[in-house]
């Protein structure tokens, strides 16, 4: 719940973040048109993802000292701005001095080429971070999330003609602008980040430890979904060696299909914010039958254009995965030390899409691919099997916003909705532990509880819950 916060902070400190992550995937994109120039050495897109990878994961561990970040419940855990401002300088300015020196330096020196891929990598984790702590609780992140991937998605194929018959420069300079871009947008989001507190005052330290512990971080659906994502990702790369005809970022063109992908992600992503739990319900199932498809692709290789809408269908999944999933695990998981590398932990499924880890460990023969892709397709189901048909299936709440706007609406006093919100969550707490958490007599908790109930028109607990599910009320 965000309180006692200027309106105009938390607006400047989305807006920041969301051109902050559009600069993160324009220069991501750019640097794959980058990665295909004739000027650029062949293992190029190797390194720099080795050293991508490995700016990622210091970033991961390093930005929690330096960056605000959800702390237990619903307070944000800040830091000196002037610690956040000096660890975004530390990371951009080198970057900048390294890539000014020009594309001849870059490819052709190994250390200025690692140097300069580790602070790219460490943006990440920054842009990714911010963007959804600034958006935390926004049923619009996902969307707005997918705009910044489109627009870089976009460009690349609509600039990929031109930028082709260009010095290779053009295309660097365009990178490095990116990068400044970040630098300057991230250093705004944490300013206004600084200003915003979510907070409550009226809640004690101890009760947003309690509802901490009710709310406890879902790492089983974030490790099965770190699954899925590397199974999928595993698959791409095989598919991108054996099995498909390969859309190489080097001879690709603009086409409508590459529209089509572009517009569909931000009303897919849409969908996706009102419930990422239940759009993954709904995006499983296609996607395995996509998988069981492609063990069949053999017998449509007469059929160009099939295999083509078939690659598009891969690549949309691939990135349609990457907004929904990375959203999903800032919502599974409830606030800590780890949020950084949380956020991040998508982008580390994508190492298995660089075909050379598997290239020199595939056999070439068809059926093998064939043969791979079942198993894959297995065991993509069997991840998802418990997502799809859980043992215990969880209560559909309304959403913390839609229960704070009821709790006000019913005239519910400061304290009468601290106790309202323990009776609500799933595994609700006895008046006893309630006091305890509070601070207060229970005799004094079950005088709230009847004043809520009393307020409410209901009379016990159960047709107090009702009123909460999704549905009802």
């Amino acid at each position: 719940m965000l309180l006692n916060t200027p309106k105009n902070s938390y607006s400047l400190a989305k807006t920041a973040s969301f051109l902050a992550v559009s600069c993160l995937f324009i220069n991501y994109f750019f640097f794959l048109i980058l990665s295909n120039s004739p000027t650029a050495p062949r293992m190029l897109i190797t390194e720099v993802g080795f050293f991508s990878f490995l700016g990622v994961f210091l970033s991961a561990l390093l930005c929690r000292f330096f960056l605000p970040s959800p702390g237990a419940g619903s307070i944000l855990a800040k830091k000196p701005l002037f610690l956040s401002l000096i660890f975004i300088s530390l990371i951009i300015i080198p970057n900048i001095t390294l890539r000014s020196l020009g594309t001849d330096a870059f490819f052709g020196s190994l250390p200025v080429r690692a140097l300069a891929s580790i602070l790219t990598g460490t943006l990440y984790p920054v842009c990714i971070g911010l963007f959804f702590l600034s958006h935390k609780q926004s049923r619009l992140s996902t969307f707005i999330f997918s705009l910044s991937m489109t627009a870089g998605y976009l460009a690349m194929f609509l600039f990929n003609p031109v930028l082709g018959n260009m010095p290779a420069s053009v295309t660097f300079n365009i990178i490095k602008w990116m990068i400044v871009g970040i630098g300057v947008f991230t250093g705004l989001c944490c300013i206004f980040v600084s200003k915003i507190t979510i907070y409550n005052p009226a809640v004690s330290s101890k009760m947003t430890s309690a509802k901490n512990n009710i709310d406890k971080t879902n790492w089983s659906m974030i490790f099965r979904l770190i699954g899925l994502a590397t199974i999928l990702k595993i698959l791409h790369a095989i598919t991108d060696i054996h099995l498909l005809p390969g859309l190489r970022y080097s001879t690709l063109t603009f086409h409508p299909y590459f529209l089509v992908v572009g517009l569909a992600l931000p009303v897919f992503s849409f969908f996706a914010g009102r419930s990422i739990e239940r759009f993954i319900k709904l995006m499983i199932p296609p996607a395995i039958c996509l998988l069981i498809l492609l063990p069949c692709l053999p017998l449509f290789e007469d059929y160009a254009a099939f295999i083509f809408i078939i690659n598009v269908l891969l690549g949309f999944l691939h990135y349609l995965i990457w907004i929904v999933f990375t959203a999903a695990f800032v919502e599974y998981y409830k606030g800590g030390i780890w949020y950084y590398s949380i956020v991040s932990v998508i982008y580390f499924t994508y190492i298995f899409s660089f075909s050379g880890i598997f290239g020199r460990h595939i056999p070439s023969g068809m059926n093998f691919s064939v043969l791979l892709s079942g198993i894959a397709a297995i065991v993509f189901f069997v991840l998802s099997f418990r997502i799809l048909f859980p043992k215990h299936p969880p209560m559909r709440m309304k959403d913390t916003q839609s229960i704070e706007k009821i709790f006000l609406d019913h005239g519910l006093s400061d304290r009468e909705i601290d106790v309202a919100h323990l009776l609500v969550k799933p595994g609700g707490l006895e008046a006893k532990e309630i006091g305890e958490l509070l601070f207060i007599a229970p005799t004094t908790v079950k005088t709230h509880i009847a004043s809520i109930y009393r307020k409410f028109s209901v009379s016990k607990r159960s047709e107090f819950l009702a009123l909460f599910i999704r549905g009802e009320g």
